[in-house]
């Protein structure tokens, strides 16, 4: 019997629209739930759905489950996205962590508010995306040149974390984008993906760009 996924997030893309590229790309079903502010202000304290207090979470057969990249692992490992041996692991872990990191600077300064904004807009565009991209650019080249996906032949959750943080970047900040053209042609071809291409038009509008 097929396993039963819902998905709980806020109406946003942030620290759930990884598994939700996993989801997509494995043509799997799932309830994707997506919970105003006030709605969690009051659902957060229930400990047994939300053990950790916060989201996302994931509910897989009734059993559930925290933290975004556990989450999204977890997902990659049971879609045969996770890597085919540990040097493609190691690889895929290292990639996806950096990504990470990249995406907590993006919705850190998303939700800021006031004069310090443009301050810090300024800083992760000239500054602290820098080493992240020539490294992800790096990591790219090294398998085919940079013309495929970044661990051996077939897509892995690296990719779709790389192609998130990319998505974001050309509707945000695209004039990173442009400085690095391997990476930009990889979001090009990742676009085009049907089954990417196809839950991007039917994605609900988020609450916040992030």
């Amino acid at each position: 019997m097929p396993k039963t996924y819902k998905l709980e997030y806020f109406n946003l893309r942030g620290r759930a629209e990884l598994s939700r590229l996993l989801m997509a790309q494995a043509d799997m079903k799932y309830e994707d739930v997506r919970l105003s502010f006030a709605d969690w202000g009051t659902a957060k304290g229930n400990q047994e759905k939300y053990p950790l207090g916060f989201l996302p979470v994931l509910e897989e057969d009734g059993k559930v489950i925290s933290q975004s990249m556990t989450i999204a692992r977890h997902l990659a490992r049971e879609f045969g996205m996770a890597g085919q041996n540990e040097e493609e692991m190691v690889m895929i872990d290292m990639i996806c962590e950096t990504c990470n990191e990249l995406l907590s600077k993006m919705i850190e300064i998303a939700l800021m508010q006031g004069e310090a904004k443009p301050n810090a807009v300024k800083e992760f565009t000239e500054v602290k995306s820098l080493l992240p991209m020539k490294n992800i650019t790096t990591w790219l080249e090294m398998n085919g040149k940079g013309n495929g996906y970044f661990v051996g032949e077939k897509m892995s959750v690296a990719d779709l974390f790389v192609f998130s943080i990319m998505e974001h970047l050309a509707g945000k900040y695209p004039n990173i984008l442009t400085k690095h053209p391997l990476l930009q042609a990889f979001y090009e071809r990742m676009i085009k993906e049907p089954k990417l291409a196809a839950w991007i038009v039917k994605r609900p509008n988020q609450d916040i760009d992030i």
